[in-house]
């Protein structure tokens, strides 16, 4: 007892900490969301919560040690802050100050028409699919899912994740008929059935809404958010089990066991890098060749080569629940720590935390919604770091690219900021 009341007030006094270090990051960077902030809050508050929840409902308990992994990860996400923020051009002004929201309503066209190509390009694939697999329940097998996120269709998807952030972004700006084509864009990370190709968009759009200041972060907001991130969460599912048994949407039970299925879903990154550290970690090290992936598949995509999969970042699976549930997600810093070990964790992770405040400061020199998008992305991926690292992937690197790429392509205006230098200068 006395060391479960310990972990908590542990989990608080480190969740107070990061809360305090993440409003002077904020203050810094006179920017309302941060790549620490992102980072380290949601991980802060799951942490916290995960601590008097988690065993009641038979999962196994949060080891505190996790904190201490995560305090070395984000010390380097601070010494980056403090190096990029040294050099960035900011001057005094509110953030954003020369992108509002008449650039997100001049970005929303082209917007629209990358959801709708978007959608085509994937209901093709489905089309195509379906008349090798057979039928339209097949949506839940996995090497389905392998060849309908692979070729054309998987990269046409990477344009649809900063279109679909520019029409979320909008807010109460937005037609009723954006939400048509946020579907649109959305269409593609649904019948994926992977749930953070759904997630990462819609939650690029909101951090892009809070830095333009067209949301605020009142518990309301969030209160919503939340709720709709429940809704997605159900819809991925659902999906799934009614294309096998359409009469699943009527099981009351379903809906039960998907919602303790999603707190195992909240912490489950945390709980099985908790395992791992209580039963040492040095026995599941494993190969710097996972983290560094992306790199070799982006030059495979750009130049021809073999597209290497991931399957040795999945073969490690940990037991989290009394039921069975096993896992093989360990959180952003966890998998880095898995991976690389102490020193390259904290190595990648700097590298890491350079290139997003960098694409922070590097956005901020444009009006453009696109540029701004980038670092969106980017930092929507760092808030699903409670969960796992996605940096083994070669999506965050495909989304930042197209967001840059729309940039440059549709046309920017340099703003005109006596204290930023023009491109090239």
């Amino acid at each position: 007892m006395i060391d479960h009341i310990a972990s908590f007030v542990f989990a608080i006094a480190f969740l107070v900490v990061v809360w305090l270090v993440a409003r002077w990051d904020s203050n810094r960077w006179r920017c309302r969301l941060t790549p620490f902030g992102v980072a380290a809050i949601p991980f802060g508050i799951l942490s916290a919560l995960a601590v008097p929840f988690a065993s009641p409902l038979g999962f196994v308990e949060m080891n505190p040690a996790i904190l201490l992994v995560w305090g070395a990860g984000l010390a380097s996400f601070v010494a980056a802050s403090l190096l990029v923020r040294k050099f960035a051009p900011i001057d005094a002004a509110a953030p954003f100050t020369y992108l509002d929201a008449s650039h997100l309503d001049a970005a929303a066209p082209l917007a629209r028409v990358i959801a709708t190509i978007a959608a085509a390009v994937a209901s093709v694939k489905l089309y195509s699919l379906l008349g090798d697999f057979g039928a339209i329940a097949q949506l839940a097998d996995e090497e389905f899912q392998a060849e309908f996120g692979g070729g054309i269709a998987g990269h046409v998807q990477a344009l649809a994740y900063p279109a679909v952030a520019v029409l979320v972004a909008r807010g109460r700006r937005a037609q009723r008929l954006d939400l048509i084509f946020i579907s649109l864009g959305m269409l593609g990370a649904l019948l994926y059935q992977v749930k953070y190709t759904v997630f990462i968009p819609v939650a690029a759009g909101v951090i892009l809404a809070v830095q333009l200041g067209n949301i605020n972060l009142s518990l309301r907001n969030l209160s919503l958010w939340a709720l709709a991130g429940v809704a997605g969460f159900m819809a991925v599912y659902m999906l799934g089990f009614a294309a096998l048994d359409p009469e699943s949407l009527s099981n009351v039970e379903i809906y039960v066991s998907l919602l303790r299925h999603l707190v195992g879903y909240l912490l489950s990154g945390i709980l099985s890098f908790s395992e791992i550290l209580r039963g040492g970690a040095q026995q599941f090290f494993g190969s710097e060749d996972i983290v560094l992936l992306p790199f070799h598949n982006l030059a495979a995509a750009m130049f021809g080569g073999q597209i290497v999969g991931n399957e040795e970042a999945i073969k490690i699976t940990v037991l989290i629940s009394d039921e069975g549930t096993r896992e093989n997600v360990f959180t952003l810093f966890g998998s880095l720590y898995l991976n690389l070990g102490l020193a390259g964790m904290l190595v990648y992770s700097f590298v890491l935390a350079v290139l997003a405040y960098s694409l922070l400061g590097y956005a901020r020199r444009f009006s453009s919604a696109w540029f701004a998008c980038a670092p969106a992305l980017m930092l929507a991926f760092f808030a699903f770091g409670w969960f796992h690292s996605f940096f083994y992937l070669l999506t965050p690197v495909e989304v930042m690219i197209a967001a840059l790429l729309l940039g440059w392509l549709s046309g920017i205006r340099i703003a005109r900021n006596p204290g930023v230098a023009p491109v090239g200068s």
